[in-house]
């Protein structure tokens, strides 16, 4: 898969590689890879198939930030400790690693700024549909340009008139739920409700970050923990939930398909504790600290410092609770451990 920085680079890449045959273009935030996401790469795989012999070739638009937050931003709303800056699902390597997984040939990342914000639907079509494009698809919800002006229909009587193939593909259902961005997001922040998130989703809701050195309380009774920092990606509510841990490497492969996203089989189980440690914590403004302790395996004292993990969430287990003594507190955690190892196996 190739990565392009903006709609204009993408243009360029075409033009200078002599490519020959076309391309069917999907677009959206893509903003954690959902089922509803998901469809709609596998609508623009198939019309790749069906137009120009079946050698178009799939790609992705999206844009960063999302508009929404761009939009928050210009308006000064603050963000919150659980939601930083990107007010993302993913971060962008996670974004990359899923176009990897469902196979996408090229991604364009576009900036979204305050020029982007004023081009026009007509002037965002002309853009998107040259050099080669022999297809567009679209959710049914779909809007575009300034002050949203442009939505499917209009992308489909475009299409139309420039003769290029159009396909709006409906939305996505789990249990009565739509898939979205949005309701995903929310579950995640205001309950913790992980299993749904992760039903929208089609796998493991997951947090990448860079293992740092704690305070280590852990290690004082017996619990090590890894600490995750430089989370750019919305953190679940605070609490403790089952889960899986694992190493990354410091690199995105983009040239073959391997299982990025979706759990790997060298992932192990592991208690997720997010919030603010009020048993060992009593500092005025406490820390926001997302742990992991990994069952049943030693890594050493200081073997993970500095190194890239990701942990994913497969159950909430409980509320953030303060307890009266470390020695409470250790059996709780032991039973948690309990409870995860059920789960898990």
């Amino acid at each position: 898969m190739l990565v392009h920085n903006s709609i204009e680079s993408f243009s360029a890449w075409r033009k200078a590689s002599g490519v020959a045959s076309g391309f069917v273009l999907t677009i959206g935030n893509f903003d954690g890879c959902h089922l509803g996401h998901q469809a709609l790469i596998k609508a623009a795989r198939g019309l790749a198939g069906d137009v120009e012999g079946g050698d178009a070739e799939v790609c992705v638009l999206t844009f960063n930030p999302r508009p929404a937050v761009y939009f928050r931003k210009l308006n000064g709303l603050p963000s919150d400790e659980h939601a930083p800056a990107s007010e993302s699902l993913f971060d962008p390597r996670q974004k990359v690693e899923a176009m990897v997984e469902l196979d996408v040939n090229h991604l364009i990342l576009q900036v979204f700024d305050a020029d982007f914000s004023r081009v026009t639907a007509p002037d965002f079509f002309q853009a998107i549909s040259r050099d080669g494009c022999v297809g567009i698809v679209v959710g049914d919800d779909f809007r575009f340009g300034s002050r949203r002006l442009g939505d499917a229909a209009f992308l489909a009587k475009a299409c139309e008139t420039a003769e290029i193939a159009f396909r709006r593909v409906d939305p996505v259902s789990v249990h009565g739920v739509r898939a979205s961005s949005s309701t995903i997001r929310r579950e995640i922040l205001n309950s913790g409700n992980v299993d749904l998130a992760s039903a929208l989703l089609g796998r493991e809701y997951a947090l990448d970050g860079e293992v740092e050195r704690g305070r280590q309380n852990g290690r004082r009774i017996g619990i090590h923990t890894a600490n995750l920092k430089a989370l750019d990606q919305i953190i679940p509510k605070n609490g403790v939930y089952a889960g899986y841990f694992a190493l990354l490497g410091s690199e995105v492969d983009t040239t073959t398909r391997p299982p990025l996203l979706s759990r790997r089989e060298s992932a192990m189980p592991c208690v997720i504790n997010i919030g603010h440690r009020p048993t060992v914590d009593s500092s005025a403004m406490p820390r926001l600290t997302v742990e992991a302790h990994v069952i049943d395996f030693d890594f050493g004292e200081d073997a993970l410092y500095g190194k890239r993990a990701r942990i994913y969430f497969s159950a909430r287990l409980r509320d953030e609770m303060k307890f009266s003594s470390m020695e409470e507190l250790k059996a709780q955690i032991h039973r948690d451990i309990e409870t995860t190892r059920q789960i898990t196996k």
